[in-house]
């Protein structure tokens, strides 16, 4: 059954697939699925051309965010748009006191948890690699300047953000999680 809302976002827009939010910052957003990892990096949430792109999940996911391993990419903007409160995760004051958020989606909510954030390569491609025959990046320890421990429980899965640092490079931030299915 759908979640109240995922009815009338999907009037909007087909590709919208989940919601993301993070307390303490303005991430607070449709995710959308496209054909591939460009399409909606110059379209908003309805489809239409817009500079700032969406936040969109991995071309490699499943639209129903049924894998293990789910990537999540958005611009990083500027006065806290869209994916760019994703660095404040790399101060450790923020990263302490910050440590929650929500993914929403019309199969049922999960509750996240901040693991970890760093830097990474775009070009990764272990760490960038979606599909059924993923097994969860072992580069968590060593990607993360910040970091906490954390148990996965049978169910949960693994959320990785990324956007870029800033630059037209390589180089991204990220920004991991766990998210635990809400009952």
């Amino acid at each position: 059954e759908s979640l109240p809302g995922f009815d009338e976002l999907k009037k909007r827009n087909a590709d919208i697939v989940a919601w993301i939010k993070l307390d303490g910052t303005h991430i607070d957003h449709p995710v959308v699925r496209g054909k591939d990892n460009f399409e909606y990096l110059t379209k908003d949430a309805d489809g239409e051309f817009y500079q700032g792109g969406s936040i969109f999940l991995d071309s490699g996911n499943t639209g129903d965010l049924s894998d293990d391993y789910i990537i999540i990419h958005g611009h990083h903007m500027m006065r806290g748009a869209m994916f760019s409160d994703l660095s404040l995760y790399l101060e450790e004051e923020f990263f302490c006191e910050h440590e929650t958020g929500e993914l929403l989606t019309p199969q049922g909510d999960y509750a996240l948890t901040v693991l970890g954030a760093g830097y990474a390569d775009a070009y990764d491609g272990e760490l960038y690699h979606t599909g059924a025959d993923v097994t969860l990046p072992l580069q968590l320890t060593d990607t993360c300047i910040q970091k906490r421990g954390l148990d996965f429980e049978k169910g949960d899965k693994l959320v990785m953000l990324s956007t870029c640092s800033g630059d037209m490079t390589s180089h991204r931030i990220v920004v991991f999680l766990r998210a635990g299915k809400v009952k």
